[in-house]
């Protein structure tokens, strides 16, 4: 038996070709497997947030 079932959710927004956000949210759905291995209680609610800033210069550029 698995651990248990995550979901994603996740969106991204490109500020301009350098940058972009993104940010998620994510579920999961413990089994009794996870319970056993790792204690705590498999039936909480196991959910999270998050935002991700990503920058990508061009340091140098090369024209052939």
């Amino acid at each position: 038996a698995g651990l248990g079932t995550e979901a994603d959710l996740m969106l991204t927004y490109a500020v301009s070709p350098e940058m972009s956000i993104s940010c998620g949210y994510s579920q999961m759905f413990g089994t009794e497997t996870l319970k056993v291995l790792k204690g705590g209680d498999n039936e909480k609610v196991q959910n999270w947030t998050w935002v991700m800033l990503s920058f990508n210069p061009t340091f140098f550029k090369s024209e052939k």
